[in-house]
């Protein structure tokens, strides 16, 4: 529900270039889209310890009450979108010069408007992966439209070694050699594809992995570069 206040917010922000104060807009139109949708779809029981909002609380005091769960969030992020992530490392410098030089250009500034919605939609998935139940890699990926929408087109602003790195160096972080099973039918392969299930101890070859793989791209990155491929800006997002 966040995400259609995020999608209409941006909707006015591209053709009513008087909106200012966005984020106060986005959360009223999340406000009343959660009142709407209650009213027309109300739950079964009208018990308030099972709201959203009280769930969002209960998910935050869980890992607080257990700071452990943090270092799993990296590797439940791992399993769900593997190394595309790397493709979020920017040089900050080079892209607000480009932003300033390019600024007000219609064709430019609706990409720029396009690419900052998914982000958010992609920011509000990572927070929601975290309080929204303790399954965080499939809530994750429960927001793939956002997510990897966002991922794809930094990746397709990138050389072509990226993307060769980022989908080869994915392949056993994102276990697609596999197919998960029914967890219904087969309940005991739970505890391998369940991040929050772990001994602690079995998210070490996750961050090992992942490490290695950071290492290999800023290597890589020094001898290839990773400068936005020359593309117009709105042919790239198409």
């Amino acid at each position: 529900l966040a995400v259609v206040g995020v999608t209409i917010t941006y909707f006015f922000t591209f053709n009513f270039q008087k909106v200012t104060n966005q984020f106060t807009l986005i959360f009223m139109v999340s406000i009343l889209t959660y009142l709407v949708a209650t009213h027309y779809f109300p739950p079964s029981t009208s018990d308030w310890r099972h709201s959203a909002f009280v769930s969002v609380l209960r998910g935050l005091k869980r890992y607080f009450s257990q700071p452990e769960l943090f270092l799993r969030l990296p590797v439940s992020w791992l399993l769900a979108f593997g190394t595309f992530w790397l493709v979020v490392i920017e040089e900050w410098k080079i892209k607000n010069r480009k932003q300033k030089k390019e600024k007000g250009k219609f064709g430019t500034r609706h990409a720029a408007l396009g690419t900052q919605h998914f982000q958010l939609g992609t920011f509000l998935w990572l927070f929601l992966s975290v309080v929204g139940g303790g399954d965080t890699t499939r809530i994750l990926f429960n927001g793939m439209p956002f997510v990897l929408t966002f991922l794809l087109l930094r990746l397709n602003q990138k050389p072509v070694w990226v993307s060769v790195y980022v989908l080869a160096t994915s392949l056993p972080l994102m276990r697609l050699f596999s197919l998960e099973p029914d967890l219904g039918l087969h309940p005991q392969a739970t505890q391998a594809w369940c991040v929050e299930c772990w001994y602690f101890w079995e998210s070490w070859p996750y961050w090992a992995y992942a490490t290695f793989v950071l290492t290999g791209y800023y290597y890589l990155a020094r001898r290839l570069g990773v400068g936005s491929r020359k593309t117009n800006e709105v042919e790239s997002r198409r």
